[in-house]
């Protein structure tokens, strides 16, 4: 274990660099949507985000601290606002999958290049943990890793994760599948 402990301190360059269960949750996250994306392919991914966009809309407006307070929820308004994130999403998710923006994507209905879909996913992911993390920052600001601060909770690395789904949709939907 001293081994692994020095090698993640050479990697990140200094001694407050650990790997803790925050890390394994968002190494976790990426694989698994990773592998989503690719039985999925584009168009679907490319419905989770704006599914994602919209629900993460949704809950900024939401009023979750006074539903708290009227109603006596035994949660914290950061878990009401993480669970309202996961309704939304699948909501939206089934909603615009029905409608007219799904035969509007660019996309085919399954696979893709493998690069153009390990981008969106890679995109998708950092993007979708970025979201859970600052929502759920504020209850478990003692656990999380400095690692996961630096990359997912900055303002800068938040705008850029959720720039980054933008930028990969755009750039695999200018190239069609050979």
């Amino acid at each position: 274990m001293e081994i692994f402990s020095l090698f993640t301190d050479t990697l990140a360059g200094r001694g407050d660099f650990t790997i803790t269960w925050d890390v394994a949750v968002i190494a976790f996250a990426f694989v698994a949507i990773f592998f989503y994306g690719l039985n999925a392919g584009r168009k679907r991914i490319a419905l989770f985000l704006a599914a994602l966009y919209g629900s993460i809309a949704l809950v900024s407006l939401f009023p979750a601290s006074y539903v708290t307070n009227l109603v006596a929820l035994p949660l914290a308004a950061e878990q009401l606002s993480l669970a309202l994130l996961a309704i939304f999403v699948v909501v939206f998710y089934f909603v615009l999958h029905g409608s007219m923006l799904m035969p509007a994507l660019p996309f085919p209905k399954r696979g893709g290049k493998f690069l153009h879909i390990l981008v969106m996913t890679f995109a998708l992911s950092g993007f979708l943990v970025s979201v859970v993390a600052s929502l759920l920052e504020p209850t478990l600001s003692e656990h999380i890793s400095t690692i996961t601060r630096q990359i997912f909770l900055q303002p800068i690395t938040r705008f850029a994760w959720a720039a980054a789904p933008l930028v990969a949709l755009s750039v695999a939907a200018r190239y069609k599948d050979d």
